[in-house]
């Protein structure tokens, strides 16, 4: 086996694939990728749940097929300066240079590399990658990382019905907050299975979207799913398990509506939180008639209260919440203003970017 690879194309492809490779493993080729060379270039790595199968240009000498330590390669191809990148096999070894830097890494069989069944699954649709990106990152940040509360460790993916139009719906939730975001139905998503796809698979699949240019496929079953781009697959398996009906934490009554500018509400949240610095991260809203006072205090920080003018005509409502839950919710609102619908200091509180309808979060108070 015998090829040449520009420099700027390996470490791309290494970033998507070497992270699925586990750096170790009681399976050492679990530790490797696959190298194949016949008319293109592939790299394929796997975890067993995950599998990224990418395709790399290059100047194919040889034909071959064989697997290195991902980690090791991708450390080496970071350090290098030279353009352009050759790798040959010469006995048991895959010789790998790059201008005077020469290495010589071990090879196991490409025969022994586990793969994830290629069959196509049962529903299929094309969606864009700004869209898809939307789905991920409106709702990402609320996945929780509780490990006992494994059916919440990803996104859940489904299709529901609004307002008679069928919407792709993105859910997250870790208890504390829930994030909602919402799309057109694809054309072939109806009645597709609803899943929960992990949270490594979504940052693996995120980076993919950064460089995306055109519409991907999607393929979904009741255990798997995959992501079809021009130049990589990833496929994974899906949390097994049955995703809690986040509809019943959404509040009814909040009929109370305060309206802020949310730079300017980011801002003065971030310099209350210098001295929020306990376990709780409080941050205080007070709401009055066309006002909204924001206060922190803790013992060893000191205090901090600041006024910002808000649009708000309903009775005085004293509320906490964790100042970094509001940060993170605020971060993905793009519109100027943002709402909050409330009810009372003890009841969640729903935000909204004002005139979206398709972007909902929830946050619980605090009850300090």
């Amino acid at each position: 086996m015998q090829f040449t690879v520009a420099r700027q194309d390996l470490l791309k492809a290494l970033s998507h694939v070497a992270p699925i490779a586990e750096r170790k493993s009681t399976i050492p080729i679990l530790s490797n990728i696959k190298i194949e060379v016949g008319n293109k270039l592939v790299f394929t790595a796997t975890n067993t749940d995950i599998e990224i199968i990418e395709n790399v240009p290059a100047q194919i000498i040889e034909e071959g097929k064989i697997t290195v330590p991902a980690h090791i390669l991708y450390d080496i191809t970071r350090t290098l300066t030279d353009d352009d990148v050759s790798f040959a096999t010469k006995e048991n070894k895959i010789m790998v240079s790059a201008g005077k830097a020469k290495f010589a890494l071990p090879m196991l069989p490409a025969d022994d590399f586990p793969m994830m069944a290629g069959a196509p699954l049962q529903f299929k649709f094309k969606i864009s990658p700004d869209d898809l990106i939307a789905l991920i990152d409106k709702t990402k940040f609320a996945v929780s990382n509780e490990e006992t509360r494994y059916y919440l460790n990803g996104i859940y993916l489904h299709v529901v019905e609004k307002d008679g139009q069928n919407l792709l719906r993105s859910a997250a939730t870790d208890g504390g907050r829930l994030a909602i975001y919402d799309v057109p139905a694809p054309e072939g998503s109806k009645g597709m299975p609803s899943v929960i796809i992990p949270k490594q698979v979504i940052g693996e699949l995120r980076k993919l979207l950064d460089t995306a240019s055109e519409d991907l496929t999607v393929e979904v079953s009741e255990t798997k799913t995959r992501f079809l781009f021009e130049n990589a697959t990833l496929t994974s398996k899906l949390i097994d398990g049955k995703y809690p009906n986040y509809l019943a934490v959404i509040p009814k009554g909040n009929n109370k509506i305060l309206t802020v500018n949310n730079s300017k509400f980011k801002n003065c949240v971030a310099r209350m939180s210098s001295v929020s610095v306990d376990k709780f991260q409080a941050v205080k809203m007070i709401v009055g008639k066309n006002s909204l006072t924001l206060t922190a205090s803790t013992p060893e920080a000191g205090t901090g209260t600041e006024e910002m003018i808000a649009s708000y005509d309903g009775e005085s409502v004293e509320i906490s919440f964790c100042y970094k839950k509001l940060l993170d919710m605020a971060n993905q609102v793009e519109t100027e203003d943002l709402e909050f619908h409330l009810s009372e200091g003890t009841s969640p509180a729903i935000m909204k970017e004002k005139g979206n309808d398709h972007f909902l979060y929830v946050v619980m108070p605090l009850r300090l």
